[in-house]
């Protein structure tokens, strides 16, 4: 895999585990990309959004809750440390 690739698929992981790191109760695409926007500083559109997290086979209604978000967020910090370690 080139390292251009590796570096694009570590980004959208990143994004996508930013999203499940969210800390209100409840959550919406909008919130969602605005909270990228302050952690990571990269500006996402919702519909990028939402093509980026089905893409990991997420919608924004699979992680609506933050219980939902916490029982996701091992299984995404496992798949980025793996993605690091190639």
């Amino acid at each position: 895999m080139s390292i251009k690739k590796q570096k694009r698929i570590h980004m959208k992981i990143m994004i996508a585990r930013t999203v499940l790191y969210f800390g209100e109760q409840i959550m919406t695409a909008k919130m969602a990309c605005n909270f990228v926007k302050s952690q990571l500083g990269f500006i996402i559109s919702i519909s990028n959004l939402k093509r980026l997290l089905k893409s990991h086979g997420l919608l924004i209604g699979d992680i609506k809750t933050s219980l939902q978000r916490q029982d996701l967020q091992p299984i995404y910090d496992d798949i980025l440390m793996q993605l690091g370690n190639k």
